[in-house]
């Protein structure tokens, strides 16, 4: 979170959802959960890139010999895939979805809850974050509208901010 406290690295992460995360990085033709294809994966990643505002393909990928290694896995790879499978390709298919990311005694609740009808539509998204110190948790609530193209995808909620909520909720 931007005012929050989980650190940068994530290190040991554990993601729990109800979905199945892929492991593998490319199939033998380059695809991925985010192209069917090489040069569609090419394509979809820096769109990725340009709606998180990263610098690079570096903030999820790690070089390996000073080379790019797209194969290793990392921890942003990880949140990137359920992001994807549960905030983009799920949310609207369910109408809500909820993921629990940690990291010691850290925790991000993070939940959506997608409405396309009625006289408020947008994507209803909470964080709870718990730093485990004592200190009460803090909720940050926010709305987004719905994509006017119909088509959701990481630039909807990101819009080129990693941590996009950024006011605490009052109640």
């Amino acid at each position: 979170m931007r005012n929050g406290t989980m650190r940068a690295g994530l290190a040991g992460l554990l993601i729990s959802s109800v979905v199945t995360l892929p492991t593998s990085a490319a199939d033998d033709d380059g695809a991925t959960i985010w192209g069917p294809d090489y040069p569609s994966t090419v394509k979809a990643m820096k769109q990725v890139v340009r709606a998180l505002g990263v610098k690079s393909c570096l903030y999820c990928h790690v070089k390996s010999q000073g080379k790019v290694d797209y194969e290793a896995e990392t921890e942003h790879k990880q949140v990137a895939r359920l992001m994807k499978l549960t905030f983009v390709d799920s949310l609207v298919a369910r109408g809500s979805a909820e993921m629990l990311l940690t990291e010691e005694d850290e925790s991000l609740l993070i939940s959506a809850r997608y409405q396309s009808e009625g006289d408020d539509p947008g994507i209803f998204l909470t964080v709870v974050e718990q730093t485990g110190d004592g200190v009460p948790a803090k909720t940050l609530k926010g709305r987004v509208d719905l994509p006017g193209n119909g088509q959701m995808n990481c630039a909807t909620c990101h819009a080129g901010s990693v941590h996009f909520l950024a006011q605490e909720d009052d109640g």
